[in-house]
């Protein structure tokens, strides 16, 4: 007799999640919040089909802005496939600080986006930043550097306008992966450039939890980040684990 295909399980994929962090104060506006519009439809289509492609790992975003508030584009994480974009509107201050604290909220495994149960790879940070905090963002940092799933993360920064690199290199913990971009045109080229190689490179992970909670050709990935991205790879070698594990 012929098996009975339609009774085979079919492992769910691992989700990579994408944090983006966009600053959208009154130093945003004009060109740069016109930049960062046009550099999110081009990243979305863009993971569109890397997750078209991708037969083992799902890559799913969730977008936070911050001026004198703090606002989620998205209902947790949502598959980049299933998200408009609808264009920011700059003004305001920059409240850096409380958005780290929604963050490192997002980032717990009681009440945040990233269930228990489910099976993540490490996730993603992009920050994209322009004037200095107007609120207490070391603080908030502080405790955001506490979270284990922030630990892990792949962090970059990106630069345009006055923002201390001393504030982005506490974000990232690697000065390497902190992108200036003077102009509008360099501000959607480093976007794009930090969100689709780092998650070109988390995704290339193939394979099932193995016993000692590794995914294979993890050192090849540590390697290949290091080579774009500097030294912040090193977190990368204890990145893929069991979900029961203690978070």
């Amino acid at each position: 007799k012929m098996p009975m295909l339609d009774k085979i399980a079919i492992p769910p994929k691992r989700i990579c999640p994408l944090f983006i962090l966009i600053e959208s104060s009154g130093g945003m506006s004009g060109l740069p919040i016109a930049s960062i519009n046009t550099a999110m439809e081009e990243v979305l289509r863009e993971l569109t089909l890397m997750n078209g492609v991708n037969d083992d790992v799902e890559i799913q975003i969730a977008v936070l802005t911050y001026d004198d508030e703090t606002r989620w584009l998205t209902r947790g994480l949502i598959s980049p496939e299933h998200y408009v974009w609808n264009e920011l509107q700059a003004g305001g201050l920059s409240s850096m600080g409380a958005a780290f604290k929604e963050l490192e909220h997002a980032l717990s495994v009681k009440h945040g986006f990233l269930e228990r149960e489910s099976n993540y790879s490490a996730p993603a940070f992009i920050l994209v930043a322009k004037r200095e905090p107007t609120d207490d963002c070391f603080s908030s940092m502080q405790i955001l550097k506490k979270n284990n799933w922030y630990k892990v993360g792949v962090k970059i920064a990106i630069s345009f306008g006055q923002t201390s690199e001393v504030i982005l290199r506490e974000f990232t913990a690697d000065h390497d992966t902190v992108l200036n971009a003077n102009e509008p045109d360099e501000l959607i080229k480093m976007f794009r450039f930090a969100t689709i190689t780092s998650l070109r490179e988390l995704t290339v992970l193939r394979g099932r939890i193995a016993g000692e909670g590794l995914y294979d050709r993890t050192n090849d990935v540590v390697d290949l980040l290091r080579s774009v991205f500097g030294n912040s790879a090193q977190t990368l070698q204890s990145v893929f684990f069991c979900p029961e594990d203690e978070w």
